[in-house]
């Protein structure tokens, strides 16, 4: 066989196995069809609720997000999704492996916080969404990532997001809830206050949320997402090399 055909054989070999292209996850686990069951402002739109500035951190179930590179993460509406967008002037973003389980977050939010904090995003934010009559609402109000994150759960550990809005712009004339999940013993919880305080709220409550995971997680360390998107326009190449009559 000859080289060229040897590698595109191998490349159609990994792109067809389980599990090889980029992978999704929406933790709680079991709500990825199901509407949680209850709505919440925090932290993206937390002038709604009287909040000029915050700090949030949720965390989540190890073992239900997996282990991979990290590249985006997305919430919805909750109820009926309609179209909107809402400016943020200045947001942190940063996500770190914990030892902090949901329902045991400490109040003093850098005890949370893991050796491997990793800022993720820094600047303005914008959000948007797109109207549906699907219930739950589709997961469109995207969260992107400047840097991706190296995610393993082995060892007991969980993903904790750390979310700092110095200041909030006033928000648009109707605020609109993500959709939340507010169950004891459930894979997310939050700790939240607003910036300056000496301690957090804590609450059982966590955002829906879907991770997004890059192609090919293994082969890249937590780091500039423009090397993921260089493998991404290989794969793609490749993968139209493997269609049938190429």
């Amino acid at each position: 066989m000859r080289p060229t055909i040897l590698r595109l054989a191998v490349a159609c070999a990994v792109l067809g196995a389980p599990g090889a292209g980029g992978q999704m996850v929406v933790v709680p686990n079991g709500l990825e069809l199901i509407v949680g069951n209850l709505g919440n402002s925090f932290p993206f739109q937390c002038k709604a609720e009287s909040y000029q500035s915050m700090r949030y951190q949720q965390v989540y179930a190890g073992d239900e997000i997996g282990a991979g590179l990290i590249g985006e993460m997305r919430l919805r509406q909750d109820g009926t999704a309609t179209d909107w967008t809402s400016v943020i002037g200045a947001v942190t973003i940063t996500l770190s492996s914990t030892t902090a389980a949901p329902d045991g977050l400490s109040s003093a939010f850098d005890d949370n916080v893991g050796v491997d904090a990793t800022e993720v995003w820094s600047g303005p934010l914008v959000l948007s969404n797109v109207a549906s009559l699907e219930l739950p609402s589709p997961f469109t109000i995207v969260v992107p990532f400047r840097r991706s994150f190296s995610f393993d759960p082995s060892g007991g550990m969980n993903l904790l997001i750390d979310v700092t809005i110095p200041t909030r712009l006033p928000e648009m004339a109707v605020a609109h809830s993500f959709d939340a999940e507010d169950t004891l013993g459930d894979s997310v919880s939050r700790l939240y206050a607003a910036v300056g305080s000496s301690g957090g709220t804590a609450n059982t409550l966590g955002l829906v949320t879907k991770f997004h995971f890059h192609v090919f997680a293994d082969g890249f360390e937590s780091g500039d997402t423009s090397a993921w998107t260089a493998a991404t326009m290989r794969s793609m190449i490749e993968r139209k090399s493997c269609e049938p009559g190429l």
